[in-house]
């Protein structure tokens, strides 16, 4: 077998969760397998072929919350087989299997390119077409057997048109990522991460045998700022966004090698540090800094708290929001741009690209910062043929206390809970890349409050809408810099990530749901407060599945369904303000959980 030798699987269904035929390819020949009688027959024969392949490696897109769990299901009723699998986000990423003739491994190309199989062939200039329409998957909506009816001939055809596609797919993804000096692995972060080593060319700085520090600076790590200023705001609207947010905050200065724990050197040009002071944040419309409350969720309120903070974000506050601090300890690190010449060359090489290049960069940017802030706990799936197999397994591990629990009530099924520090992960340094791109928010966000004290109506993460009056904010095309987006639309923010825009020139509405694609209709009725799903459901995530003890080829699909319940937590809405104004909570407020309750000054609406 070469090198870097992989092959694609694909399933089509009936019943949403019965197989009806598989097909392999490995870059060469397919293998094709029907059965319209026997759902498990269609697996068997699958993992047959990959048995007696010399490929070690197997993809499919989306497979990991899909086509992998047949496979789980099949290994359950295959003696002398077993499998483990890592899991992340409620999906398989990689599941290895071991079989009474050898070892090898399915992964989810989705966990790489986050996309439709579709649109990503459209992205990376792949010129395979898929056989089966929107059309073929809109009627399984209106009848799940509606697969059954398709020839033996346009089965083949359509399994195969998805194999050879996302072959050609994948291949494509190993040989861009090789070509910048890196792998394919799992994820696509995993596989932006060696790009990065590479091109870095010297060892990342480590916590190695110092990972209490590491911990500790784990405590001042926040994502992005997600708020509503103003529910619905009465003049047309424009959006700008930062261009590359997270890679611009990689260019700039880091913490980087470990110095130790001591006192504060929060004005050291030579360090960098996460900080645990007592901050005092006076009341205002926009207090820059973060605080998680004991109900959980990210906050910016105002007021007095203890925690832990980067030195950026402290400094910034401190010099231009009138807080003030007393700084008590303190993680010291040295001071280094590691990133800045890389992050700058992929981002020029994007600029200058289009199709599947410029895709790809993009990926690369911004997927390079996040295995930094990757965390040591992991869980790990164990899957046996019998009970008397995962017993055996259960019990050495126990005497080598390792933790594991069982899954299911076969006791099949195992989760091990793995505590393991990556090398690469470095907290403080994830801290400083998301606050320098709060750091950048804010100072957009402020903009538009110099030029008017009323003109911001919604935040999130490297976004800002506000009146189109206010004239446009300082621009450009590099790295960093605002760009205007889109403009003259009516707006309603019903809660954070829960919003519509309504183009003044009559184009299309934009919906917008987190987690969930709407149409118009579905959206009014999620605000509306009314339940929206897809009543046929979908097959659930495979911890899930394990504890309820289901089999895959006959599960009962739970619904997957959406329900805003009119809630908007981040801000206190001004009762009865004829936009819906909104300000910031003071922080005992979030203490005594008054948050918890409040309701958006649109909750619940229904449409007219």
């Amino acid at each position: 077998m070469s090198d870097g030798a992989f092959g694609t699987y694909d399933f089509e269904t009936y019943d949403w969760t019965s197989p009806l035929c598989a097909d392999l390819f490995d870059g060469a020949e397919h293998t094709f397998s029907l059965d319209r009688e026997d759902p498990t027959a269609v697996v068997r024969s699958m993992l047959a072929e990959m048995e007696a392949s010399d490929i070690d490696v197997w993809w499919a897109h989306n497979g990991g919350k899909f086509d992998a769990l047949f496979v789980v299901d099949c290994v359950k009723q295959l003696p002398g087989w077993k499998c483990d699998g890592t899991v992340a986000g409620g999906r398989i990423i990689s599941l290895r299997l071991f079989s009474p003739n050898g070892t090898f491994t399915l992964k989810d190309s989705y966990a790489v390119i986050q996309a439709s199989l579709e649109k990503a062939l459209t992205s990376f200039d792949i010129p395979h077409k898929k056989v089966f329409t929107k059309a073929d998957y809109a009627q399984l909506e209106k009848d799940p057997r509606a697969m059954l009816k398709h020839s033996d001939v346009k089965l083949r055809e359509g399994c195969q048109a998805d194999t050879r596609a996302l072959w050609h797919l994948v291949d494509k993804a190993r040989v861009m990522f090789e070509e910048w000096g890196g792998k394919l692995k799992s994820t696509f972060s995993a596989s932006a991460l060696t790009v990065v080593k590479a091109q870095y060319g010297k060892p990342l700085a480590s916590h190695a045998g110092k990972q209490n520090f590491n911990e500790i600076s784990h405590s001042a790590y926040s994502g992005g700022r997600v708020e509503v200023y103003r529910h619905m705001p009465a003049l047309p609207q424009c959006e700008h966004d930062l261009i590359s947010s997270y890679p611009w905050s990689m260019t700039q200065p880091l913490p980087w090698h470990l110095e130790g724990f001591g006192e504060s050197k929060i004005y050291d040009p030579n360090t960098l540090s996460v900080v645990y002071a007592k901050v005092d944040v006076p009341k205002q419309y926009l207090p820059p800094l973060p605080y998680a409350p004991p109900s959980g969720g990210l906050f910016f309120p105002w007021g007095k708290w203890s925690g832990w903070f980067t030195s950026a974000e402290l400094v910034y506050a401190i010099e231009h929001c009138g807080v003030t601090a007393t700084f008590m300890d303190a993680v010291n690190y040295t001071v280094d741009t590691p990133f800045k010449e890389f992050v700058e060359k992929v981002f020029k090489v994007k600029q200058e690209s289009t199709g599947a290049k410029r895709e790809f960069t993009k990926l690369i940017l911004n997927g390079c910062y996040g295995k930094f802030a990757e965390k040591p706990e992991r869980g790990k799936l164990h899957m046996f043929a019998t009970s008397d197999e995962a017993w055996d397994w259960a019990t050495k591990a126990y005497k080598r206390k390792r933790h594991v629990t069982p899954l299911n009530q076969e006791n099949t099924a195992w989760e091990e809970k793995v505590h393991r520090w990556p090398a690469h992960t470095h907290y403080a340094l994830a801290s400083f890349v998301t606050a320098y791109s709060r750091i950048r928010w804010h100072q957009g966000a402020s903009e538009v409050l110099r030029r008017n004290t009323h003109g911001l109506s919604y935040g999130d993460t490297d976004s800002i809408h506000c009146d189109m009056d206010l004239g446009p904010m300082p621009v450009g095309a590099g790295l960093g810099d605002w760009q205007r987006k889109r403009e003259n639309y009516l707006a309603k923010f019903f809660a954070p990530k829960l919003y519509t825009l309504k183009p003044c020139d009559g184009a299309e509405s934009v919906y917008a749901s987190k987690g969930f694609p709407v149409s118009a209709d579905a959206f009014w009725r999620i605000v509306g407060g009314q339940k929206v799903g897809n009543p046929k459901g979908r097959m659930q995530l495979v911890k899930t599945q394990l504890k309820k003890n289901a089999s895959v080829t006959h599960l009962s699909e739970g619904e997957t369904l959406k329900r805003w319940h009119g809630y908007s937590i981040k801000r206190f809405a001004i009762p009865k303000h004829p936009e819906g104004d909104t300000e910031a909570w003071n922080v005992r407020d979030l203490h005594e959980g008054l948050h918890e309750k409040q309701q958006s000054a649109l909750a619940p609406i229904r449409p007219k």
